[in-house]
């Protein structure tokens, strides 16, 4: 059973998340920085989800306690709306994965599986064959299309 901690304080990835519980799932969810860096230790979480409505200042500091006493070893994703006006590059610099806001309940969980390192199970079946063929054509255009345009920026500038 996977344990993931969720922080935030409107239901909204929770409602996300639920969906996951029968997939093999534990969600605990926080409102609060200071309850969910306490129940770390006892819990041993293996992916915290942040929500978008958690200040920014609380945000970071938690981060920060989190790569100081666990390093890069417990994934984090950051859950942010496009207009947010988050530092994407400290998030980055904390180890912080993150998803922006619009996504499908789809890629929400192909990231969450994705960074517990579920490995998803890839067969390429007679549809998608059929349709990889049927798209070959068209790409090898596209491609040489391309190449053309760079022979001939190559050839601008000798």
């Amino acid at each position: 059973m996977y344990k993931i901690f969720l922080l935030e304080k409107l239901p909204f990835l929770s409602d996300y998340l639920g969906s996951l519980k029968e997939n093999n799932f534990s969600i605990i969810t926080f409102s609060e920085t200071d309850k969910a860096l306490q129940s770390i230790e006892e819990l041993s979480p293996q992916l915290i989800v942040l929500g978008v409505d958690v200040k920014e200042s609380d945000l970071i500091n938690f981060l920060q306690k989190i790569r100081e006493k666990y390093s890069l070893l417990l994934p984090v994703l950051a859950v942010l709306n496009f207009y947010s006006s988050i530092n994407f590059e400290q998030l980055r610099n904390l180890g912080v994965d993150f998803i922006v806001k619009p996504f499908t309940l789809e890629e929400f969980k192909q990231k969450i599986q994705s960074l517990l390192g579920i490995k998803q199970q890839c067969f390429v079946g007679e549809k998608e064959d059929e349709l990889i063929n049927k798209l070959r054509p068209y790409i090898s255009r596209e491609v040489k299309r391309e190449m053309q345009n760079i022979f001939k920026k190559i050839l601008e500038v000798l």
